[in-house]
This record gives C-alpha cells, sequence and structure tokens, in this order.
C-alpha cells in the first residue's frame, strides 16, 4: 500500500510523496505526525497553506536545476517545461490527444501542485478580492465554518 497525502479527499501529492516542509507545517497546527507520517486534522489558513505547498514546487524545481548544473540526466528538464506536449501529440496521434495531455499534466505536473490544492478547496473558498502587497494578487479566504481536512498514511 502507498503512501498518500489528501486534502479534502482529494490526493494532491504524487503516490508515496512527503515533503519535510508540509510535515513541519501540519505539526506546527498542532496536527500530530505519526512514526510513519501518517496523520489526519483540519487546516483553518488557504493562503498559509498554499505558500507552503508553493514552497515544495519551487524546491524541487531549485533541486532539478542544481542537477542539471552538475551534468546529470536524470531528472534534469524543468518541471515548467511542458514544450514536449505537442511533439508527443504529433507523434502519435491516436495514443493521446491534446485534451489527455492537458489533463494528464494537471493532474500529475508539479508544477500544478498548487492548483490542485486550489481545486481540492475551490468550494469551501470564498474570493477576497486583489491585492498589490505581497506575493498574491489574487486573495482567497475559507467560507465561514469551513476547515481545510488534510490527512496521510
Amino acid at each position: 500500500m502507498s503512501y498518500r497525502t489528501y486534502i479534502n479527499n482529494t490526493q494532491v501529492f504524487g503516490n508515496n510523496e512527503c515533503y519535510p516542509e508540509w510535515i513541519k507545517y501540519v505539526e506546527s497546527k498542532g496536527i500530530t505526525v505519526g512514526e510513519d507520517g501518517d496523520y489526519e486534522g483540519e487546516l483553518d489558513d488557504f493562503m498559509e497553506a498554499l505558500d507552503v505547498i508553493e514552497s515544495i514546487v519551487m524546491r524541487l524545481e531549485s533541486e532539478r536545476r542544481e542537477r542539471k548544473k552538475k551534468g546529470e540526466k536524470f531528472f534534469n528538464q524543468s518541471i515548467f517545461d511542458l514544450g514536449d506536449i505537442y511533439n508527443e501529440v504529433v507523434e502519435d496521434p491516436e495514443e493521446e490527444s491534446l485534451l489527455d495531455k492537458e489533463f494528464h499534466y494537471l493532474k500529475n505536473g508539479y508544477m500544478f501542485m498548487p492548483y490542485a490544492f486550489f481545486k481540492a478547496c475551490e468550494d469551501i473558498l470564498e474570493y477576497k478580492g486583489h491585492s498589490w502587497r505581497g506575493k498574491h494578487t489574487k486573495i482567497f479566504k475559507l467560507k465561514e465554518g469551513c476547515k481545510i481536512k488534510v490527512s496521510a498514511g
């Protein structure tokens, strides 16, 4: 059985993926994490959790860039590079359509992890408007009485 992380019953991280930033954040919110990384609890700040997920994606990309500088071939392509989609669809149009490829990247691409988190929480969010200060221009807040349910194991 693989380790999975769920946010509002949606798997946001890949199978067997556990990120130290996320675990540290969950623990900082008073959620007890077991020896095997299992936990269950609730979060009350979408934007704060979003920052953590964005930091995970940026760290993953930074590590890939370091590997590429060292000449390593494995995982040296940027997680933000979707340039292969065109070639994959043209080379084998009977295999997968453009929309199929887009669904695949939206669901599985590391670069879309913040978007997957947003989609997992979308039903319990209120759009609070734009901000020209800070790193987020679109600001969301949990609806009154709602919490983000998180679990892993």
